[in-house]
């Protein structure tokens, strides 16, 4: 069973004839309470076993622990709590007659609770052994891009440039803990009232800043150029190798607006590609390029001492992951677009994947992050495409 609310807010104003406002909001609030697995305890439930003991008390099937009671399911608490909220606000000022500023900043939060209570009798626990667990996380992210956008046509030339900023910041936060054999089942509940307790908590966050520029050219609707230049600059990565720098380009000739192709009229579009671009991916965890702390509890005697010592993975002096394409294609358009065709052939190779290594248990660890392999592949892709029936009554 879940409750379910969304919200949604749209809103968009001039401030003259130069400067737009905009501002977008959305959010959810879900509450629910799992019993996904009363179904299966049902099934599982053997029909010659009491409900409930003589003294009315839910029969705990002592002898078993991969049966539950189904009443027991019912009696046992899954709660889970979740919010959602993403919000964004913009300005676009037209400086000039094409030359325009857009500034957008975006915050997206989730927030994720759960609770769990396991009375005595759950499947796989003792009768005697109770149970509580409480968790909490939410994550944070936070983008502020800027661009600056020229326009401009003389001629038959066409001619857009972009240049743009971003920066990301990410952040993440947990927090859980649980208690077991506590002394009721209904009052003292609290994490305190366990006999036994545990706790954990986490926090993590990086940081990606990007610079981009971008020009698009044409010349009489026929030749077409697109060049693409990104840098990204990661925390995940160490300070010397912390920057990435990936170029794209494209150049595409429209064959079909030719003045000899004028005597097919049956071709309505025919455009060759060529594309080439590189990019960069940093999927790994925060902090892998340093040294990291584990904490744990040692018995001396009677009492059990918080210690620390070195992770189980080394640190290693990381670099992005990097993916080079080059593509070739055509597109052919007949009998004004009602019969397509697309052909692309490409080759795809990725350097310095990002991989976790094995290390022999005489290092002190036992697994690190590389920069470690390639792979490549290439292919053909055919589309066809056919507007069969093109009537407005069909």
């Amino acid at each position: 069973r879940s409750k379910l609310l969304t919200g949604r807010l749209n809103f968009e104003t001039l401030i003259g004839k130069q400067v737009k406002l905009g501002v977008n909001l959305s959010g959810s609030s879900r509450k629910t309470n799992n019993k996904d697995n009363l179904i299966d305890n049902i099934i599982r439930f053997r029909p010659d076993f009491p409900a409930y003991n003589e003294d009315g008390s839910i029969n705990l099937v002592t002898t078993s622990t991969v049966i539950e009671n189904p009443h027991l399911t019912l009696a046992n608490r899954n709660d889970g709590r979740g919010l959602t909220f993403s919000g964004s606000a913009f300005l676009e000022w037209t400086i000039l007659d094409g030359l325009k500023f857009k500034s957008t900043g975006t915050v997206n939060y989730t927030n994720s609770q759960t609770d769990i209570f396991s009375k005595k009798g759950t499947r796989g626990y003792a009768t005697a052994y109770n149970s509580r667990n409480l968790g909490n996380s939410e994550n944070n992210t936070y983008v502020w891009d800027n661009t600056l956008t020229w326009m401009k046509t003389f001629g038959k030339h066409n001619l857009v440039a972009m240049v743009g900023h971003s920066i990301e910041k990410y952040k993440s936060r947990m927090l859980s803990g649980g208690a077991e054999e506590f002394p009721d089942e209904e009052v003292l509940i609290n994490q305190g009232s366990g006999a036994d307790s545990w706790a954990d908590s986490d926090e993590a966050g990086n940081t990606l800043v990007s610079a981009i520029a971008r020009v698009n050219y044409k010349y009489n609707n026929r030749y077409l150029a697109t060049f693409t230049f990104r840098t990204d600059g990661s925390s995940k990565f160490g300070p010397d190798k912390r920057w990435g720098y990936f170029p794209s380009g494209a150049l595409a000739w429209r064959i079909s607006e030719e003045p000899f192709m004028k005597q097919f009229d049956k071709v309505t579009n025919l455009k060759l590609r060529l594309g080439y671009g590189r990019t960069g991916s940093s999927a790994i965890d925060p902090y892998m390029t340093q040294n990291l702390l584990n904490t744990g509890k040692t018995a001396t005697g009677s009492d059990n001492v918080p210690y620390y010592a070195p992770s189980s993975t080394f640190p290693e002096d990381l670099k992005w992951e990097t993916t080079s394409q080059w593509d070739i294609g055509a597109d052919l358009g007949l009998f004004n677009q009602r019969l397509r065709f697309t052909a692309d052939y490409y080759y795809k190779k990725t350097t310095d994947l990002l991989n976790t290594v094995s290390l022999p248990s005489s290092s002190g660890y036992s697994s690190t992050v590389r920069n470690i392999g390639s792979m490549s592949n290439r292919g053909v892709e055919l589309l066809v495409e056919a507007d069969v029936v093109q009537k407005k009554d069909f």
